[in-house]
């Protein structure tokens, strides 16, 4: 929406939002997410006999599920809730999950660390962006038109309130 003084595009519009807006939030929430999970994963292992590791594999299992919600949300409330919030989780969760097993079964190569979570980003708002409608205003016209169960088309007009 342009404002009638300017060429540049209205910032208040709940329609626009910058692209980094969400990435920036997915990264922010993110991180969060990592302290968060992984002092979740250290607690639900504590005094765990299963070897010297165990509470390290907690922390890391547990800040994968927090970085990889974490993104998720972040970039969801980045982009205003307009797209769909199952989609943008699942996204975040398959790339993270993907990424989370090839770092712990992988070769120890360190490039999975610098890899995925960038990846899992950039993925995960492409794909809260592509569901995103535009938003009708509260008096503004609408026009819808489509086929109707027998064949015919039908037009139909309305203002939304």
């Amino acid at each position: 929406m342009m404002n009638g003084h300017s060429s540049r595009p209205d910032t208040n519009s709940p329609d626009l939002v910058p692209a980094m807006t969400p990435v920036a939030n997915g990264i922010l929430l993110g991180s969060a997410g990592i302290l968060l999970g992984g002092a979740v994963g250290v607690s639900l292992t504590q005094g765990c006999n299963w070897d010297e590791f165990c509470e390290l594999r907690g922390a890391f299992w547990g800040a994968s599920a927090g970085w990889t919600f974490g993104v998720a949300a972040g970039i969801h409330s980045g982009n205003r809730y307009q797209g769909s919030f199952g989609l943008t989780l699942l996204t975040s969760t398959l790339i993270g999950g993907f990424g989370a097993v090839m770092a712990a079964g992988g070769d120890g190569s360190p490039m999975v660390f610098f890899l995925f979570p960038p990846l899992q980003v950039v993925s995960t708002a492409i794909v809260e962006r592509s569901g995103t409608k535009p938003r009708v205003k509260e008096g503004q016209p609408r026009v819808s038109f489509g086929p109707t169960p027998d064949g015919r088309w039908m037009v139909a007009t309305g203002f939304t309130f």
